[in-house]
C-alpha cells in the first residue's frame, strides 16, 4: 500500500507562503495587462515591470524604463548605456552587454566600469548569478522584490589590469597576445602603451598582494561566468559578448 508523504511543519508553511507570494504578484501584475508588449529590434517581449520609453504612463514602471536606439533596445545603468540582449521573465532577470564589446571587431574592452559596489540597496537592479534569488516578491506590497540571497557575496568580474613589471602567475592572462590570437585588441589605450596588461577575473575582492606592485585596476565589468582565471583571450571575448544579468527583484 502505498504510503503519503510527510512533510515537516516548517516545510509546510513555507509552501503556502510560496503560494500566496505568487498569487499577489499575479494579482499585481493584472492590472498591466492592458498593455501590449512592445519590442524593439530583437527584443520583442517588453513588458512589466519594463516599459518602452514612449509607451503610455500606465504601462510598466518608470525605474525601468528601456530605450530604442538605431533598432537596438538599450538600458541606462549609472553612468552607463547597455543594449539589451535578452529579458527572461520567469528568472527575473535581464541579461545586457557593454557596447564597447563588439562582435564584429572582435573587440573585447568595456566602455564602462562597472561592479558590484555601484549597486546599493534600494536600487532597482542588483547583479543576478544562478541560483541566488530565492525568492521572488513581497507578498504584503504584491511588488517584485528581491527577499534573499542564497550567496550574496558571489560575484565575478573581468578585470584589466596595468602593470610596470611584467606578472608570472596563472592568474593573469597576458593580454598583448590577444592580438595574435583571432581577437582584436582594437584601438583601445589599455593596450597600446610601454606599460604590460593583463586580463584577470576576480571573485567578490581584488587584493593589493593579488595585483602586485607595480600593477593598478584599469577597467572591470561582471561577467556571468563561472571561470575562476582566463585561460584565452577568446574565451575572454566569448564571455564579454555574453554580458552579464541583473534582477529587478
Amino acid at each position: 500500500m502505498a504510503r503519503g508523504m510527510l512533510f515537516p511543519a516548517g516545510f509546510t508553511v513555507l509552501i503556502v507562503a510560496l503560494v500566496l507570494v505568487h498569487e499577489a504578484c499575479s494579482a499585481k501584475d493584472s492590472h498591466h495587462h492592458s498593455c501590449p508588449p512592445s519590442s524593439c529590434g530583437n527584443i520583442q517581449n517588453i513588458s512589466n515591470p519594463f516599459r518602452l520609453e514612449g509607451d503610455p504612463p500606465i504601462c510598466g514602471d518608470q525605474r525601468y524604463n528601456l530605450y530604442c536606439e538605431n533598432n537596438q533596445t538599450v538600458l541606462y545603468l549609472y553612468a552607463g548605456k547597455y543594449y539589451v540582449q535578452e529579458i527572461n521573465y520567469r528568472a527575473y532577470t535581464i541579461r545586457v552587454v557593454d557596447p564597447g564589446i563588439q562582435k564584429d571587431k572582435k573587440s573585447f574592452i568595456p566602455r564602462y566600469f562597472l561592479n558590484r559596489y555601484n549597486f546599493s540597496s534600494g536600487d532597482p537592479y542588483t547583479l543576478s548569478y544562478p541560483h541566488n534569488v530565492y525568492a521572488l516578491c513581497n507578498s504584503t506590497t504584491g511588488e517584485y522584490r528581491q527577499m534573499g540571497r542564497l550567496s550574496d557575496d558571489w560575484w565575478t568580474g573581468v578585470v584589466w589590469v596595468k602593470c610596470e613589471k611584467p606578472m608570472i602567475s596563472g592568474m593573469y592572462l597576458d593580454a598583448s597576445t590577444c592580438s595574435s590570437n583571432g581577437v582584436n585588441s582594437s584601438n583601445s589605450s589599455l593596450f597600446h602603451s610601454k606599460s604590460y596588461r593583463y586580463v584577470l577575473y576576480s571573485d567578490y575582492l581584488i587584493y593589493l598582494e593579488d595585483l602586485g606592485d607595480s600593477c593598478q585596476i584599469e577597467q572591470m565589468f561582471p561577467t556571468a561566468s563561472l571561470v575562476h582565471y582566463p585561460r584565452t583571450c577568446s574565451e575572454v571575448y566569448d564571455h564579454a559578448a555574453y554580458g552579464f544579468k541583473l534582477s529587478w527583484i
